[in-house]
């Protein structure tokens, strides 16, 4: 035995005989553990795709009516220091330089929301919820709401070819349905419905300055386009707000989307033309087109209880028929001199901020007739309540007339029996 080495025990032999056996039993007992630590994982990565997805859904009401462009986080930061302001923990002072419109617009933003995705309240205000679920969780809701954009913008893009054809003419040369590089103001059936308002596309020189960028005809945001009108051979330059925002490619661009695509085609043309320098004059007249089943498939407004329209479900339809007519083939913020933002805010402030109280109230006549228009038949299968008021008036009314009989008639037997 070598002089470092320890005496072999009895004890020493037990425990050599027990190491195998415990040592067993530790394996097996880590192998458990190791179990219930990828179940638990694998739970809370299903759990987390689950939520993921919920909210993914969720947002995809984030572009459609609450704001095109703006960030749930920035929404969310705009409310909160507006708290901070009313708390005294910051100085509205600081303010001083902002563009209060500007801020104004997210606050607003913010509200539409806490309406339409009304979660986020229960998220900012639960404690347990982490900054980096928050982090999460706006970048789902935005997600949706990217998605959601993407696919009216890929239904338009198709769409809005028949529409033209349905409404205006045929256009000369045909439209690709597929391919948007012949659209835009280089096309004369595009470029009429993106026209400004106050420059008269049917003369050539007016298109030709247009096209060429001419610094007296460029082609902004800060000019209402002709699509917008509900008649462009109409449209007055001295008296801009008639007709504006009841255009039918509008009316089809908002049905399409928040109603269902079929249902744009009860959106007919009229006898307004678009350009008149294309009329095909031997074209027969359309066929009627037969009613078309109803479909029990929920739509977007009602999926996003969208039950009334908005200025902003407006201003999201305006910048994605507009997107629709153009030659840009993948989404950007502006188209040359263009800018998306600013026609999308441009509108939104139209609703939003009235120059007074004869304006306001225009507006809202202008929303309520939007409504009875694309939004009826929604309004009906979601608020029961209110035309079993109306049916009530006609019920309670007889009943009140039959009970008057009732007491005239008891009058008139009191009377025969003196």
């Amino acid at each position: 035995m070598p002089p470092y080495a320890y005496p072999m025990t009895v004890d020493d032999d037990d425990d050599d005989d027990d190491t195998p056996e415990l040592t067993h039993a530790g394996v097996k007992r880590r192998i458990a553990e190791l179990e219930d630590d990828l179940e638990r994982a694998r739970h809370g990565a299903v759990k987390a795709r689950s939520e993921a997805a919920v909210h993914k859904n969720m947002g995809r009401a984030m572009r459609r009516v609450v704001s095109f462009f703006d960030s749930p986080r920035n929404l969310v930061a705009e409310d909160d220091r507006r708290a901070r302001i009313e708390g005294g923990l910051e100085d509205a002072d600081d303010d001083e330089g902002f563009d209060h419109l500007s801020y104004d617009r997210l606050h607003r933003g913010f509200k539409a929301l806490t309406k339409f995705i009304p979660v986020v309240n229960d998220k900012l205000n639960d404690d347990e919820f982490t900054s980096e679920k928050l982090h999460d969780f706006y970048k789902h809701i935005t997600a949706g709401g990217n998605a959601a954009r993407g696919d009216d913008a890929g239904k338009l893009k198709t769409s809005v070819v028949g529409w033209i054809a349905e409404l205006f003419c045929v256009p000369v040369p045909p439209i690709d349905h597929d391919s948007k590089l012949e659209r835009g103001l280089d096309h004369d059936a595009t470029g009429a419905l993106l026209c400004p308002a106050e420059f008269d596309w049917t003369y050539e020189s007016v298109r030709t300055k247009i096209r060429n960028a001419h610094p007296d005809f460029l082609v902004t945001a800060d000019r209402w386009p002709s699509f917008l009108y509900e008649k462009i051979s109409e449209i007055d330059p001295e008296n801009l707000d008639q007709g504006l925002f009841k255009g039918k490619m509008m009316l089809k661009g908002f049905t399409s989307i928040y109603n269902c695509p079929s249902s744009a085609r009860e959106i007919v043309a009229d006898d307004d033309v678009g350009n008149p320098e294309q009329i095909n004059e031997d074209e027969p007249p359309k066929k009627k087109r037969k009613k078309e089943k109803t479909t029990t498939r929920s739509s977007v407004a009602v999926l996003i209880g969208l039950d009334a329209v908005t200025p902003r479900a407006l201003a999201y339809t305006a910048v994605q028929v507009r997107f629709a007519l153009s030659n840009v083939g993948s989404w950007r913020d502006s188209d040359g001199d263009f800018d998306y933002v600013d026609f999308y805010n441009n509108i939104v402030d139209y609703f939003e901020v009235p120059a007074g109280p004869v304006t306001a109230a225009a507006n809202q006549d202008l929303l309520d007739w939007w409504t009875m228009r694309v939004l009826k038949p929604v309004n009906a299968r979601r608020r029961p309540g209110q035309a079993r008021n109306h049916a009530s008036a006609s019920v309670s009314k007889l009943a009140a007339q039959r009970a008057a009989k009732e007491l005239v008639a008891v009058a008139r037997a009191g009377a025969v029996a003196e």
